[in-house]
């Protein structure tokens, strides 16, 4: 579970911002908002987040910092290559400054805190950090020294007592490009030692931007199985239209895709299937028993008025369908009893009627307890779900663009007079909990309606 995630110097948040899934003392929706007792019993992480503000705010350059860390950590760059950092370019001193990122997650009842600062060409500092309930152990620490033009590494007592292993890491250490990240130099270099924090970057945290497509869609849709049935009977319920999903083979044997195959036959040395789309199209190849690429296609099935069931390419169905099948995969997993990932939703009403978007929210509160170990993060503008009857006001959280152009990012809970039965979204429209585009509409017709002076 994400606990807390801090960054600075990152598009457009110019200072340190605090992001934080630790829930408050409120005692709305208590019954679904988990806990970890092993940090004592006030200590509890919440299932859910909305992010709300005004266009250009800073809601979408928030997510991006979390999808950059993801993709920084578990992406290997090349040698030499610029480390593609982002910082605030509103001001001349954060131009040339290091961006840094910290993030705090719950791995197996422990919490870790990774952290990493770099700038255009480098990694300034890196360190890893285990916390329990009573103690907190640095694991390792690198630091660039400026003045010597080296990294100055340290490690925990664990690390350095077993020679083997502290071995290998000196040598992992010393072969580290700079513009590479020590942790993820580890686990290529098949040192497991921080492979639960990998891991978790890796397959746990997952970013879901308004055009992404589910990365795991392909394994609600085999036929039979318990997610493809809960599929369909949720498609049904939610008024699309579509009686089931189902897949059409694809010939691929033909020999102008030898290199198309080839790809396929690569990829699938790696993986258990691939899932790829082409414009609307969504296909999914795999292996079959005797080792063979197949290629399926999506379909969907509709019924006419006679009752006879007709099948229609996915392309045919509305946006907001399209969107649906993209989505539904990502609730059925969150759902599950088993579930600790952390879905990060960037617009999540995109194409999608109010009802219907907070349909899928309440299918996964349903199933959020204490013991809930998975969470929904998303970004939207849809007013519909600012409502204490729905969620907590540490669950709704704002960002706002200042008067210089930088970001801030607050919650609802910051605001320590509302009440538990405030109408939370009115006091938002009217702009007394800022997060609302300030559009000047009165002086634009001014200018609009302007005569211009006639040519003498």
């Amino acid at each position: 579970m994400l606990v807390n995630f801090t960054f600075k110097n990152w598009m457009s948040y110019k200072n340190e911002t605090v992001f934080t899934m630790v829930g408050t003392n409120e005692r709305q929706h208590s019954h679904r908002i988990p806990k970890v007792p092993k940090f004592g019993q006030s200590f509890k992480i919440l299932p859910f987040c909305s992010i709300y503000g005004g266009n250009a705010s800073g809601k979408s350059n928030l997510i991006e910092a979390l999808a950059f860390v993801k993709q920084f950590v578990v992406n290997q760059l090349t040698l030499n290559s610029v480390t593609h950092t982002k910082p605030y370019k509103l001001d001349k001193s954060s131009r040339s400054s290091p961006t840094s990122f910290k993030i705090e997650m719950l791995i197996n009842e422990v919490i870790y805190e990774y952290s990493f600062s770099l700038n255009y060409r480098k990694v300034m500092s890196e360190k890893l950090v285990e916390i329990n309930s009573t103690s907190e152990k640095t694991l390792f620490k690198r630091i660039f020294d400026d003045e010597h033009n080296k990294y100055i590494y340290t490690y925990h007592d664990k690390i350095n007592k077993d020679d083997q292993v502290g071995n290998r890491i000196a040598v992992i250490a010393d072969g580290t490009a700079e513009n590479r990240l020590f942790l993820t130099n580890t686990i290529n270099q098949q040192i497991d030692i921080f492979a639960n924090v990998y891991d978790w970057f890796n397959n746990k945290l997952e970013i879901v931007t308004p055009t992404a497509k589910f990365e795991l869609f392909e394994h609600f849709f085999d036929e039979g199985s318990k997610l493809h049935i809960e599929m369909n009977k949720i498609l049904a319920m939610l008024d699309t239209g579509i009686t089931k999903l189902g897949f059409d083979r694809i010939n691929i044997n033909s020999t102008e895709n030898d290199k198309f195959k080839q790809t396929l036959s690569t990829l699938l040395s790696r993986h258990k299937s691939v899932k790829f789309t082409d414009e609307t199209q969504r296909y999914v190849a795999k292996l079959d028993a005797n080792g063979e690429i197949v290629l399926d296609k999506l379909v969907t099935y509709h019924e006419d008025d006679s009752g006879k069931s007709l099948k229609f390419d996915v392309n045919d169905e509305s946006d907001g369908t399209r969107r649906l099948i993209d989505l539904l995969p990502i609730m059925l997993d969150a759902i599950q009893e088993t579930s600790n990932k952390v879905y990060i939703v960037d617009e999540i009403e995109r194409s999608l009627n109010t009802i219907l978007t907070k349909a899928l929210i309440d299918l996964y509160f349903e199933k959020c307890n204490n013991k809930s170990r998975s969470q929904l993060i998303v970004s939207t503008h849809d007013l519909l779900l600012m409502d204490q009857k729905f969620m907590r006001r540490d669950e709704m959280w704002v960002t706002e663009r200042g008067i210089d152009g930088s970001s801030c990012l607050y919650s609802f809970s910051d605001f320590k007079d509302v009440r538990n039965d405030k109408d939370i979204r009115k006091s938002y429209l009217q702009g007394k909990m800022g997060g609302i585009p300030k559009i000047l509409i009165d002086h634009s017709l001014q200018i609009l309606n302007r005569e211009e002076p006639s040519a003498k």
